[in-house]
C-alpha cells in the first residue's frame, strides 16, 4: 500500500476504532490489518478487518477463542526459514490464559480469506 494513495483522512469506521483501547495496525500483503479487542467494555474477544485502497474496510471478523484484557500488537516478520512474510499478533490473554502469541490462526484466516477472494 502506499500512504500516497489514502490521499485524505480516511474514516477506520466503527469496527475498527469501536476497540476499548487503541487498536494493532500492521501492513502486510498489501492491505491495512488493523486487529483489536472487543466491542464494549463487555467484549474481551479480538477481532480484525482489512483495508486496501480503493476499496471499504471488510467485514469485521471474529478471532475465536482468543480473548484480551488488553489491545493487541501486530507485527509482519520473515519466518525463521527466510522464504515467507508472515503476521503475528501478541496480546495479553484473559483469564486462564494470560498470553498468547496466535500467528497459525492469523495465517489460516488470511488463506481463509485469500481463498474466498
Amino acid at each position: 500500500m502506499d500512504p500516497a494513495d489514502l490521499g485524505e483522512d480516511t474514516d477506520m469506521g466503527g469496527e475498527c476504532a469501536a476497540g476499548l483501547e487503541g487498536p494493532g495496525l500492521a501492513v502486510f500483503d498489501n492491505k491495512l490489518f488493523c486487529i483489536h479487542r472487543g466491542h464494549g467494555s463487555a467484549d474481551q474477544n479480538l477481532w480484525w478487518t482489512t483495508y486496501q485502497s480503493g476499496s471499504p474496510w471488510t467485514d469485521d471478523q471474529q478471532f475465536p477463542g482468543h480473548t484480551s484484557g488488553a489491545g493487541p500488537a501486530v507485527v509482519v516478520y520473515r519466518d525463521k526459514n527466510g522464504t515467507q512474510n508472515r503476521l503475528m499478533v501478541i496480546h495479553r490473554g484473559y483469564g486462564k490464559r494470560a498470553a498468547g502469541t496466535d500467528s497459525a490462526e492469523v495465517q489460516a484466516r488470511i488463506a481463509a480469506e485469500e481463498g474466498a477472494g
